[in-house]
Formats: C-alpha cells, sequence, structure tokens
C-alpha cells in the first residue's frame, strides 16, 4: 500500500530514527484538518463578510474534502508507479 523505500540504499542514516506511532499520525491528522477547515472559514468569511455562510462553507468543506482524499488514496492504491513488484500488501 505504501511506496518502500530503503533507506540505507539512498546512502541516508537511520541511526535514531523511529516509525511515527498512529497515535501520532491520527494526531496530525486532526490538526492538519483544523489548519484547513480554518483557513477555509477566514477565505469564506473575507469574500461573504457573513459569519453563518463561512461556517456553512467551513463545515461542508470537511465533509467534502474528506471524502475526496478517501477517493484519492483508493485510486493511489490502484496505481503501481514506484511499488515494489514484490510487494503483495
Amino acid at each position: 500500500m505504501f511506496i518502500k523505500v530503503d533507506p540505507k540504499r539512498l546512502g541516508v542514516d537511520t541511526e535514531g530514527l523511529s516509525k511515527a506511532s498512529r497515535t501520532r499520525s491520527l494526531l496530525k491528522a486532526l490538526t492538519w484538518r483544523t489548519i484547513a477547515t480554518s483557513d477555509t472559514f477566514v477565505i469564506s468569511l473575507f469574500i461573504t463578510g457573513t459569519i453563518s455562510w463561512a461556517a456553512s462553507i467551513a463545515t461542508l468543506e470537511v465533509f467534502t474534502k474528506t471524502g475526496l482524499y478517501y477517493l484519492h488514496e483508493r485510486g493511489w492504491d490502484r496505481i503501481r508507479l514506484g511499488q515494489d513488484k514484490n510487494d503483495s500488501s
């Protein structure tokens, strides 16, 4: 499912590096969604001049972009570009 890169083949020092935990990944996703939705709210408020419209747009954006991201991920899962041909996961 993910592109595998062998850091040793690239000459990268991997000492001291660890994989991100699922909790860290979830927190990063949630904080990013908060930042992105806040940005949408501010832009919408600037354009419409109405808090209720800006809030409506930002709320709708959460659902549409989550769905679009899911479809984007599923589409990329079908593309083998850059993936190990022997990888069956």
